[in-house]
């Protein structure tokens, strides 16, 4: 799971009812002067509840009140710098003891932390978990030592591929075993989305209805979009037929991916917003003056307002053909598009020939010897 790496993220919300008390005792080796305390949203996206504590030592504690389950954050801070940070799931009215340091640390507590206590220990020494850890302190190393990032990600992806799956197996099991746990709902971020949408079928109707509703629920919701364009991506490969769809143009009129058939044609995903879709302009320009009576360029604009959108366009001289894509529409989706830009290339039959994903030299490569 690349997740683990970057940390579990929780879906939580806060209801302002109904508030129960989240008691936090610690003893970690190495805190400082400091401890931020911060419970997050990730709903709204905000910190609603921040807090410093004055500490003198290894031991503090702290209590918040909260209305539903929701990620909360301590920040170690050390002479008025960041020196380590311990992410949680903060449930109302449970108590959290947490022992050890600021890089591995071990739960306690009322039953809910007891359990998870059990959980994270169970994977955090196993085999797979270990050669994992080793393998991403391996690419750090190499990062550091100047290897490219490409590199790394390769050689990660490489080596990695079948530990993250006997891993993801193993917190499955967990599931399997423990059906009416709600600590075991914790493990639902930190797995792939179908892995995730199999645990969550596992769990009891009382888990997913009862208070870890909010961890689950919402998480469930984007696992099945993920999900959703991870078999998009399957079908969005050079030799298969390219989605039709239908946008309005800049003047307001329809226009079909399917009118263009008979030349090739670039599928330009962009926005106002996005800077390196404006920074590769002057070259799209260029190989459009180059190659227009060969190809067709079809902008897609996303993620902007209608006059947005048009103002970009006028702006920047675009002079190929442009279509909206409004909040809520599906050809993004359809596409699997995960970046900005991303170009799509269809070919005079309307297969896709070539998808490039941000503004990469290669596409223009690509062009010269398509219509050398």
């Amino acid at each position: 799971m690349r997740k683990m790496f970057i940390g579990l993220l929780a879906t939580f919300s806060l209801n302002v009812s109904a508030q129960q008390p989240l008691r936090i005792s610690a003893e970690l080796e190495g805190t400082g002067e400091q401890v931020v305390v911060s419970a997050y949203d990730m709903q709204t996206k905000n910190f609603v509840y921040t807090d410093t504590l004055q500490v003198g030592g290894s031991d503090f504690s702290t209590k918040i009140d909260l209305a539903e389950p929701m990620q909360v954050m301590l920040t170690n801070l050390r002479i008025g710098r960041p020196a380590g940070r311990v992410m949680i799931y903060g449930v109302p009215g449970e108590t959290c003891m947490l022992s050890g340091n600021w890089s591995k640390y071990a739960y306690d507590g009322s039953a809910f932390y007891k359990e998870l206590g059990e959980i994270d220990n169970a994977l955090e020494n196993s085999p797979e978990r270990q050669r994992l850890v080793a393998l991403s302190a391996k690419c750090e190393e190499m990062a550091k030592n100047g290897v490219d990032r490409d590199s790394v990600v390769s050689y990660f992806q490489l080596n990695a591929a079948a530990d993250e799956e006997a891993y993801g197996a193993l917190m499955l099991d967990f599931v399997k075993q423990r059906p009416a746990s709600e600590a075991v709902a914790t493990l639902l971020p930190g797995m792939e989305p179908e892995q995730a949408l199999k645990a969550y079928e596992l769990l009891s109707d009382g888990v997913k209805n009862g208070r870890m509703k909010s961890l689950i629920g919402p998480f469930v919701d984007r696992a099945r979009a993920e999900a959703k364009r991870l078999e998009a991506e399957k079908n969005v490969a050079p030799g298969k037929p390219a989605p039709d769809f239908t946008l309005n143009d800049i003047n307001g009129k329809p226009l079909s991916l399917s009118d263009l058939r008979g030349k090739y044609v670039v599928i330009d995903f962009w926005g106002s917003w996005c800077g390196w879709c404006i920074k590769g302009f002057p070259q799209m320009k260029e190989y459009y003056a180059k190659y227009n009576s060969k190809m067709e360029i079809l902008g897609v604009d996303c993620n902007d307002t209608d006059q947005k959108w048009k103002d970009a366009v006028a702006k920047y001289e675009l002079p190929w053909k442009h279509v909206y894509h409004p909040n809520g529409g599906t050809v993004t989706a359809s596409y699997a598009v995960r970046g900005y830009p991303t170009k799509i290339v269809v070919d005079p039959e309307g297969k896709i020939a070539k998808v490039i994903v941000g503004e990469d030299p290669a596409f223009y490569t690509y062009l010269d010897e398509l219509f050398k």
